[in-house]
């Protein structure tokens, strides 16, 4: 993988954490930035993609789809009554 060189700007306390941070993990400050990046990067894409399928199951039951769910609520209970 190529690695670019970049240059970011960042508050001076943001900076210090980081600092203190990579120190503890003993990785280099490109490294923890990298790592930050990554992770943010992966909770993002997670986030957006609950959002997708959470707009999908957020349409109403139709008819069809209800009348469906009586009928297997019913042969549920009379399964779960059978095997008593």
């Amino acid at each position: 993988m190529a690695i670019i060189k970049t240059a970011v700007s960042i508050e001076s306390g943001l900076f210090e954490k980081a600092e203190k941070a990579a120190q503890n993990l003993k990785v280099s400050r490109s490294r923890l930035f990298g790592l930050a990046l990554e992770n943010y990067l992966t909770q993002l894409e997670n986030f957006l993609l609950l959002k997708k399928i959470n707009k999908v199951y957020a349409d109403k039951a139709d008819e069809q789809e209800l009348d469906f769910n009586s009928i297997m609520k019913t042969y549920h209970i009379n399964r779960q009554e059978d095997n008593w």
